[in-house]
């Protein structure tokens, strides 16, 4: 009988994405578990305003069975003090998991699944923690207080739970510095690249594929960035530097659709030659646009497609933040600490087909695979690999 692994992510849960709540959950599926995910409606939009999904239950594309609970909690006030969800003990009753892995734990819920684990004690625990000083906003009091509430949680959780996880090893330190979880719990297990979109890819064919469809010599040095397109990701600064760069070969391709208050920024660069606008694409179809491009260029917040440029086996420029030097595992990348459209542009031009950049490219093909999403997965549910 297949063992049961239920994903329990009391809110921002949105089945499309490719954050480690739905990665995770995808490849368990995939190695043979069968899955299922628990959620509530509430989720933010892509202006990070409060919105709520339809209570329902469905299948995903990859088997995954989602249920969306009703939300109790309707504001972030009352959030802290009441239970996030309607119906989680009893959703876990009907399902009968033999692990659960919570992402995140800032929740009074974190009772119910206490009070399920102690009424089957055979059940494994595991939690992530994807919250850290910058993007809790740690140094105003409304973030110390809620750190002080999810350190409560934590310590409920910590009960039953057999590892918790730091998704970044900044997030490690918040675990332990913060939120004072016992220090033999906790553990990084960082984000991965579900490597079925990577291994056996003929990437010569990808390259020539994507590059005839956005109109993107064969010769371009291409540049590549993505993701969430809004001002603490600072893509705007990138595609400044590459117009700046027209009339040479490099190019770039951003994806993703800007947010409400970067939408007129982002429209002064459509048209420009060397900058292609991809829009939205399906997060499958991202690992073609790595494949495709010379370098990977993030000059802003950390995001899950950092890894998944690592696994792709290009080249990757990043803005320094603490804690996020992992990226770099043996030369594969650049973290600048002084992000401007000027250095930009010089990484750029230093980087254009040089001989650092052959020993970056060198170095990223033989990193890719430590981030490869199989072993992550099952490290994260503290399961092996069958020989």
């Amino acid at each position: 009988m297949r063992k049961k692994v239920v994903h329990v992510v009391l809110r921002d849960y949105i089945d499309t994405n490719s954050y480690q709540e739905q990665t995770l959950s995808r490849k368990h599926q995939e190695l043979g578990y069968e899955v299922s995910v628990i959620t509530s409606q509430l989720y933010r939009d892509k202006n990070k305003k409060r919105a709520f999904h339809k209570v329902e239950e469905f299948k995903n594309k990859y088997g995954v069975t989602v249920t969306i609970l009703p939300c109790k909690a309707r504001n972030n006030f009352t959030g802290l003090f009441q239970d996030q969800v309607i119906g989680l003990y009893d959703k876990l009753c009907q399902i009968k998991p033999d692990i659960i892995f919570v992402h995140n734990f800032p929740y009074r819920d974190m009772r119910h699944i206490v009070r399920y684990v102690k009424n089957n004690p055979n059940v494994k625990v595991y939690a992530d923690c994807h919250t850290d000083y910058y993007n809790s906003h740690y140094n105003s009091l409304q973030g110390k207080l809620r750190a002080l509430f999810a350190k409560r949680q934590g310590h409920i959780l910590n009960k039953v739970a057999i590892k918790f996880w730091g998704t970044t090893p900044w997030r490690v330190d918040f675990l332990k510095n913060v939120y004072k979880l016992p220090s033999e719990k906790i553990d990084l297990l960082i984000s991965g690249a579900d490597e079925t979109h990577i291994i056996n890819i003929n990437r010569e064919a990808t390259k020539e594929a994507i590059r005839a469809k956005y109109g993107i010599p064969k010769d371009a040095f291409l540049v590549i960035t993505g993701g969430k397109l809004d001002k603490r990701k600072q893509q705007d600064l990138l595609m400044e530097a590459v117009k700046q760069l027209g009339g040479t070969d490099v190019w770039l391709i951003a994806f993703g659709t800007p947010s409400d208050d970067m939408v007129s920024v982002f429209q002064q660069y459509e048209g420009i030659k060397n900058i292609v606008m991809a829009g939205w694409v399906a997060s499958e179809d991202t690992y073609s646009l790595f494949m495709a491009s010379d370098l990977a260029f993030f000059p802003g917040t950390h995001s899950v497609l950092w890894e998944e440029a690592v696994a792709c086996s290009i080249p990757l420029v990043v803005k320094l933040w603490s804690g996020m030097s992992y990226v770099n595992a043996n030369g594969n990348a650049l973290l600048l600490d002084n992000v401007s459209v000027e250095t930009i542009k010089n990484t750029i031009v230093s980087l254009n087909r040089t001989d650092e950049y052959n020993n970056m490219l060198h170095c990223a093909k033989e990193v890719a695979n430590k981030f490869y999403l199989k072993d992550i997965a099952y490290k994260a549910i503290g399961e092996k690999q069958e020989e």
